[in-house]
């Protein structure tokens, strides 16, 4: 048996390093926030209020929800925060999102399997820290125990107790199917933390993954699927590894699979 998501790009895909291109990260600001047109203008004041936020966060139910719901949100408060400015800068983003919802997670002691590397937990406790506190309490309601292990050469999420080479699951866990969530890092890429911590959240929340397949859809309609070992010659990728590369800012976003996607995984990642 193969864990759930045993191909995660943390540590074969290449990754600019923070600021490393003032053109990569205007970029990346007009893809996640758009721009400030016109039609938006006229709304500022409305835009720049903290109850315009919420009032569009209660009204988000993922069940219905659309990607325009979610951009619509994104927008907002990028114009009352300037969260644009401030990517890269967690301490700042924590504070942003705090005037809206409670941030930093803490999984205690009995949600941590035994035998988990105690470096990966480390990294990842502190990635649950900076993000929201509901993302580590749906783990710590979930039942199940978060498995933290390392692997030299690469990074991943799966559902259940699973070996660190992502080829099989570790039968030696009690319940190893349904008591266990594993997350596989390097230790060395500091972002594949807040990456894995994304799938779990997709984990427990199909209708993101749901809405995030409708936008890669909407943005690449007509696009034919292109290998991302043509794209990337030089990394270990299968010929079956395709993506519809569109102008992401990484062609990776336009990658899903049955259960998952990149589209959430990838944009909280370069925030950060």
């Amino acid at each position: 048996m193969y864990p759930f998501h045993p191909n995660c790009l943390c540590s074969i895909m290449p990754a600019e390093e923070r600021n490393s291109s003032v053109k990569t990260d205007n970029i990346l600001k007009k893809l996640l926030f758009g721009g400030k047109d016109k039609e938006d203008s006229d709304n500022n004041e409305l835009r720049l209020s903290k109850k315009y936020i919420d009032d569009l966060m209660k009204g988000i139910d993922l069940k219905t929800a659309t990607p325009d719901d979610i951009i619509k949100l994104g927008k907002a408060f990028n114009y009352r925060y300037n969260m644009s400015d401030n990517i890269g800068n967690k301490e700042k983003l924590k504070e942003m999102f705090a005037n809206h919802r409670e941030m930093g997670g803490v999984v205690p002691n009995n949600r941590w399997a035994k035998g988990s590397n105690k470096a990966i937990r480390k990294q990842l406790e502190e990635a649950f820290s900076y993000y929201p506190k509901d993302w580590a309490d749906t783990l710590n309601g979930s039942g199940r125990q978060m498995l933290a292990r390392k692997h030299p050469k690469r990074g991943f999420f799966s559902e259940g107790a699973a070996k660190a080479s992502g080829r099989e699951y570790d039968v030696k866990y009690d319940n190893y199917l349904d008591g266990y969530l594993t997350i596989v890092s390097t230790g060395v890429r500091k972002t594949t933390p807040y990456h894995e911590i994304g799938h779990m959240v997709e984990f427990f929340n199909k209708n993101l993954v749901r809405i995030e397949k409708e936008w890669v859809d909407q943005r690449t309609k007509d696009e034919k699927p292109t290998r991302l070992l043509d794209i990337f010659p030089n990394l270990p990728y299968g010929p079956y590894e395709v993506v519809k590369k569109d102008n992401f800012i990484d062609p990776y976003i336009g990658k899903y699979y049955d259960d998952a996607a990149e589209v959430f995984i990838m944009g909280i990642q370069r925030t950060l």
